[in-house]
Parts: structure tokens; sequence; C-alpha cells
């Protein structure tokens, strides 16, 4: 079921050919449902060429003759014969149509004959922010090549024995078919570049053709039909005036949006908010002067090392003052907190060297010769090994005796 005031097919089909009295009654006696996809899709290349031509061959252009009607008709020829191809590549190789990649196509003749002469297709990658190219599959319709080889090959003094690059003449009667589109070109590319230079852009170009018939009646010399985000868009590219200024716009050249001034904050109601409030303010790093003393046993500790720093000791000496200092003698081992960490420690009169100690006569040799074969495992020399496993469970059986 159409809608109000759009096109269907049938319509569009009577308006392009102008026999609608006889098309009407060829469509009450052949099934026209069957020829609906190919002819939706002729449309579809119908739009697109249309486009392109109010884009870069808006009509208040038209006007004198010689040479300036040459090379608009051979404007119009190129952009008819690349539409259908800007089509293909977008609907089956999933190539957005934007300005950078019809600006690489037009401008360079030699993009146009590796297109026809090796189906190599060259489009712009806005997310590499470069040129590349793509082999056109073997399901791509070479006819539609056919205008674009006829367009080249009719450039006066081409030879397809040559290179481009040596052919002088083709390259600057091809400038000046393409030297009008300078101009476009740039409002897609600065201007309208959020709309035209993305590779997903905001402009579907197979939309245009859901405009009502009203509104390209009412269309001026030189405007253009844009859907952006769904909503119809009537612009005037041409000699708009437009500049690219204010803030988050994508043109390179404007300023950057001036700086926000923070906010006020209004006085903290939790601990947390005045966190936030510091953080907000620069003030996160915490002074010497706000910091809490620690309390408890810890607070005593940590005041008792400055006096046990201070005085000359070995390690064993250090703790036991810091420990006996702390909790005198009458309180119970139950409420000496590390206290078991120095029971069985052995004062260093009573330790040995190393390397001339025995194996204590309690301690078990199997377990000396596995503690051997694990430090020996993890790197360690044998004899080094032998040395300091002897003497760490020596110090244990001397520690028990101490006990």
């Amino acid at each position: 079921m159409k809608q109000a005031a759009f096109f269907d097919v049938e319509e569009r089909l009577a308006r392009l050919s102008g026999l609608g009295a006889q098309l009407g009654a060829f469509f009450r006696t052949v099934d026209f449902e069957v020829f609906r996809p190919d002819l939706e899709k002729a449309l579809a290349y119908a739009d697109m060429t249309e486009l392109l031509l109010t884009l870069f061959l808006p009509e208040d252009k038209k006007g004198g003759g010689g040479n300036s009607a040459h090379f608009r008709d051979r404007a119009e020829a190129l952009i008819r014969g690349m539409s259908y191809v800007f089509v293909w590549v977008r609907d089956n190789l999933g190539i957005p149509i934007m300005s950078e990649t019809i600006r690489t196509m037009f401008s360079d003749i030699a993009a146009l004959r590796d297109l026809y002469q090796d189906q190599i297709f060259t489009y712009y990658d806005a997310d590499a922010a470069e040129t590349r190219t793509v082999e056109l599959p073997p399901e791509f319709d070479r006819t539609l090549l056919n205008p674009v080889r006829d367009y080249v090959t009719e450039t006066g003094g081409f030879s397809n024995t040559k290179s481009v690059g040596d052919q002088d003449k083709v390259r600057e009667q091809h400038s000046y078919v393409v030297g009008g589109f300078g101009k476009t070109f740039t409002q897609m590319s600065s201007t309208l570049g959020h709309i035209f230079r993305c590779n997903i852009g905001d402009v579907d170009f197979r939309d245009v053709k859901r405009i009502s018939w009203s509104d390209v009646q009412n269309l001026r010399q030189g405007q253009a039909i844009i859907l952006l985000r769904g909503k119809r868009i009537y612009t005037r590219l041409f000699y708009a005036g437009i500049k690219p200024e204010g803030v988050n716009r994508v043109f390179p050249t404007v300023s950057a949006a001036p700086a926000l001034e923070a906010p006020v904050s209004k006085e903290p109601a939790t601990e947390a908010d005045d966190v936030a409030r510091r953080l907000q303010e620069g003030r996160d790093r915490i002074e010497k002067g706000d910091l809490r003393p620690l309390t408890g046993v810890l607070g005593e500790l940590y005041q008792r090392l400055g006096v046990v720093l201070n005085t000359e000791g070995t390690p064993l000496q250090d703790a036991q003052e810091l420990l006996n200092l702390l909790f005198p003698n009458e309180t119970s081992a139950e409420e000496k907190p590390f206290a078991k960490l120095f029971e069985t420690l052995v004062p260093p009169s009573a330790q040995l060297p190393r390397t001339t100690e025995p194996l204590h006569a309690d301690l078990d040799k199997a377990l000396l010769a596995e503690l051997v074969t694990f430090e020996t495992a993890l790197g360690l020399d044998e004899r080094a090994a032998v040395e300091a496993v002897t003497h760490a469970l020596n110090l244990y059986a001397r520690g028990k005796e101490l006990a």
C-alpha cells in the first residue's frame, strides 16, 4: 500500500516515460510484481544519477556554448556512467558513497582507466584516512563499465598503449571536465563534512527516492535534497556562504570550544561529599597534619620505634627491648602480641658459623637431605644448600632447648 503524496513505482514509470495511459493498461494485463525488483534497482540507479547531477551540474550553470557546452556534456556523461558503479559497490561491497570517494574516482583519470581495464575500484577509507583499492568480484556486471570506458577512450588524444602519466593532453582535457567540481567538493568535505565525509554517513542516497513529487517541483535552481537521520533537509549547496564556525564542527580549522568553568560546589554533607569536593578543587593530596595518629597497641609500637632506632643494639635486642618496654614480664603470653615470634630465638652468642656446624643430633638426616634437594632444585649450589639448611635446622633445635 503506497503512502499519500509519495512515489510508487508505477507513478514514477509513468512520469519518467510520459506514457501514463499506455502503462496503466499494461499494468492491468501483466503481472507487474515479477519485474518489480529489477525496476526498483533501475530506479535506485536513476536516483543516484539525478542526485549527482544536481550536486555537480546545477541548472543555473547551464548556458553558453562551444567548449563550455562540450565539457559540460562530458561531465554529465562521466557522472551518469559512474553513478551505476557507485551504487553497486555500496550495495554489494559496503563501500559508502562519500565525497572523498567520488572525488578520488572523478579527479584521477588513471583511476577510471584502472576501473574499466582491470576492474579495480579506488575509494577513500575515512577510518584509516587513506585511499584504498578493491578488485571488483566476478558477479559484478562488466557492462556497467562501458560508459566509463567510453568516457576515457573518447577523451582527446587518449591512447590505450601508453600510461596516463605520459599523456599530458589527456589529463589536461579531463581537468577541464572535472575542474568545475572543486567548489562542490569543498562544500561537501568541509562545511558538510559531518554528512558527506564519513564511512557511515548521515545521508543515505537511496532515501532520496522517498521525497514527495511536490517537494521536487518546489526546488529552486542549485538546490539539493538531503535526508538527515530520516528528516528531509533542503539546502543550497552552491554559493550558500556557509562559514564553518561554532562549537563541535568537523571542519579542521575551527577554533576549539572554550573551556567550561568548574561549578561551584556546595558545602559537603557527608565525608564522601568532602572527598569529592577535594578532588574537584585539586586538594586530593593529604597533608601531614591531616593524618590521624595511631591508637592502641600499634600507636605504642609506633612511638617506641623512634626510641629503639636511636639506641645501639642487634635486631634481636631491639625487638626484645621494644616488646619488654611495652609489655612488662608480668603480662601473660596470651596478651602479648607478636610474642610468639620471639619465643625460640637463639642469641647470637649461641649461633655457630655456617661452614663448621654439624647437624644437631636430635634432627633427622632424611629431613636434611629432602630440604637440600628442594633448595638445589631452585638453583642453589649443593654445598651452599647443605650449609644453609643445616644452619636453619640447628637454630630450630637449639631454640627448642632454650625454650
